[in-house]
């Protein structure tokens, strides 16, 4: 009974379209993140991490000022004040990895880039296997091939430039993250190298086929702004990083693109993902619905994430380190 409702269950999932259980990952992710940090005892254990994560040393203590200093908060000691729920929370936030695993993320968008790569050029069973599962679209719907093309190559950039600035600038850390964030992270990162050509399956071959089949036209509009958008913000986050990279630890950056906003890296994250929606959008809509619900998630992570360096700001430099100042979305939040 319970085998046969597990395989009308596989069977149903087999035919709903890849681009929606795409979409419904990124959108729970989303909420369920939003939910736990609505829940202060959640949002203390498990939604900090790296510098944010850790109570200031004495030494931080020394170079903060008076006004900014902060006791750190214990736990309690006394195993008979922590209910059963919260001593299993203590324990499940212990399962970390370091934080340099960030590269791992990266490795992740390039590896899978290249694998939808090879899969595409020599027909692969995943590869047909996905796209005989997607219902009959319009191809007028569809994103074209040189949309395909563009938003892959501009996807492996990122991850390529990412992955670069992560082992040139980051600094040795004791620092460590929730393993949970690490496995969310890794799969945002193969939802993506998937939702870059999703919308796109009724243009794409069935066969063994070469890049030179592709049927290319000449870039629109659209596609020169969103390129355009693409390159400004991969810019600005580069900068950002080798400027940070280059700060003494627990010092407050004094960088242009910090002068209004707490985090403008992630700023420009969100534009670069914004860029790609508006590239990959297919024909009659204003964005690619998939690659845009990969931004929801997106703003949301960092969303709360620069709060976070916005408490941590003021734990450690006090309330004028951040007088005016923005966490990431311009005149906004």
């Amino acid at each position: 009974m319970f085998e046969q409702a597990i395989r009308k269950a596989l069977d149903k999932l087999s035919t709903v379209d890849p681009a929606y259980i795409l979409r419904g990952f990124f959108l729970l992710a989303s909420g369920t993140i939003l939910i736990v940090n609505s829940i202060p005892t959640l949002r203390s254990r498990f939604l900090a991490y790296g510098p944010r994560s850790s109570p200031p040393s004495i030494k931080e203590i020394a170079h903060t000022p008076s006004t900014a200093r902060t006791v750190p908060t214990q736990r309690p000691s006394n195993p008979s004040s922590s209910s059963l729920l919260t001593s299993f929370l203590d324990e499940v936030s212990t399962w970390t990895v370091p934080h340099s695993y960030f590269e791992h993320f990266y490795l992740t968008s390039i590896f899978f880039s290249l694998f939808w790569l090879i899969q595409f050029v020599s027909a692969g069973r995943i590869y047909r296997s996905i796209t005989s599962s997607v219902p009959e679209r319009a191809t007028s719907r569809s994103m074209s091939q040189e949309q395909i093309l563009i938003t892959w190559i501009l996807m492996l950039i990122q991850g390529s430039r990412r992955l670069y600035e992560c082992i040139a600038f980051a600094k040795p850390s004791q620092t460590r993250m929730w393993v949970v964030h690490w496995l969310l992270g890794t799969a945002f990162y193969i939802a993506m190298s998937m939702a870059v050509w999703i919308e796109g399956i009724p243009v794409l071959p069935q066969r063994k086929s070469s890049l030179d089949s592709l049927i290319l036209a000449p870039p629109s509009l659209r596609t020169f702004i969103a390129i355009l958008i693409f390159i400004f913000a991969s810019g600005i986050q580069h900068d950002c990083h080798v400027y940070l990279s280059s700060l003494a630890k627990y010092t407050i950056p004094r960088y242009p693109a910090f002068a209004n906003l707490i985090c403008p890296h992630y700023t420009a994250e969100c534009c670069i993902y914004l860029s790609l929606s508006l590239l990959a959008a297919p024909k009659g809509d204003l964005v690619n619905k998939t690659i845009f619900s990969a931004l929801v998630f997106v703003v949301i992570n960092l969303g709360i994430t620069a709060e976070l360096s916005r408490e941590w700001y003021m734990k450690r430099f006090g309330e004028k380190s951040i007088m005016g100042k923005r966490r990431m979305i311009p005149l906004i939040y």
